[in-house]
């Protein structure tokens, strides 16, 4: 999804996997993010920054490495877990 008209294309896609590229600057918007609130789509943003507007899970944030001819993908939060317990 990319460019001026991405409210269209979002209201076309359903049960769908959304690609964006960080050039697309309506991913810092506030009416992206109450836009996708509610579909039932799987989004991919590729992003140097952070999307405060954006709720996001840390088990699915990944970094990429460029080395060779490949590049790999390698998650950035492996596990979180308590340190004390709740008494």
């Amino acid at each position: 999804m990319e460019g001026r008209t991405w409210s269209a294309q979002l209201s076309m896609m359903q049960d769908s996997i959304v690609f964006i590229d960080e050039g697309n600057s309506f991913v810092m918007s506030d009416a992206f993010a109450d836009a996708i609130q509610n579909t039932d789509n799987y989004y991919v943003i590729v992003t140097r920054e952070g999307i405060p507007s954006l709720s996001y899970s840390v088990d699915e944030i990944y970094g990429i490495r460029n080395s060779g001819k490949y590049g790999t993908l390698k998650r950035t939060y492996n596990e979180f877990y308590r340190l004390y317990q709740n008494e």
